[in-house]
């Protein structure tokens, strides 16, 4: 085991984040998980070098390095610890699990932590089949005609009027599924004074914030 120290909090964040195998922002972590990383959790992760964190918008995203990766993978044969209680004990029992699965198969943490970003066909009210990924893929192309480089910021005020007569609940949806995929953020406008009429209505919602802006490309 590293001779770091972390708090129960800071190896449920390291795993949440294993799990997610990905940027994601405060906001989708406390909908989805009810935690988020902050103050003196995010710097102690940050400085051991386990998280890397940048400001989107008016939120903080993360995600696991290499080093967070493999603090992980130790944490899985990790002996049980003191006062762990039977849901702890239940816990590493599982974790020991996993570790030998992944043994066995020669396979890393990270092959089995993956996004769920696959297309999901849905039904139109006509009885039509709109597959997601072909709006997505529009999208896309639009993201990349308008913005200037990889991960530069782009509004939805712009991109929404080139995306044609598509209905905005259909946009809306693509845009949730793809802040799940790890070359996307989609964030709030840092600096609300800026915005226009135009911006808080292109606006997509996600964990019950308004969101302006789209970013795509790795890091």
């Amino acid at each position: 085991m590293p001779d770091e120290k972390l708090s129960a909090r800071q190896k449920n964040l390291l795993f949440i984040l294993a799990n997610e195998a990905r940027e994601v922002s405060n906001t989708r972590l406390d909908e989805r998980w009810k935690l988020s990383l902050t103050g003196k959790d995010r710097t102690r992760l940050n400085d051991l070098g386990l998280v890397t964190s940048r400001k989107a918008g008016r939120v903080f995203v993360h995600e696991l390095t290499d080093r967070g990766w493999s603090r992980c993978r130790e944490e899985l044969s990790a002996e049980l610890p003191d006062r762990a209680g039977s849901f702890g004990a239940a816990l590493y029992s599982f974790l020991g699990t996993i570790d030998r699965f992944l043994e066995a198969k020669r396979l890393d943490l990270a092959d089995l932590c993956v996004p769920n970003s696959r297309p999901v066909p849905e039904s139109d009210e006509d009885g039509t089949t709109a597959d997601r990924s072909d709006l997505e893929t529009r999208v896309r192309a639009v993201y990349e005609d308008l913005a200037g480089a990889p991960r530069d910021w782009v509004s939805l005020a712009e991109l929404r009027p080139r995306l044609g007569e598509v209905p905005r609940s259909e946009v809306d949806d693509v845009l949730r599924r793809m802040d799940g995929a790890p070359d996307v953020t989609i964030a709030p406008e840092a600096n609300q004074r800026v915005l226009t009429t135009a911006d808080h209505d292109a606006a997509v919602h996600i964990g019950g914030e308004a969101n302006h802006l789209l970013s795509i490309g790795r890091a």
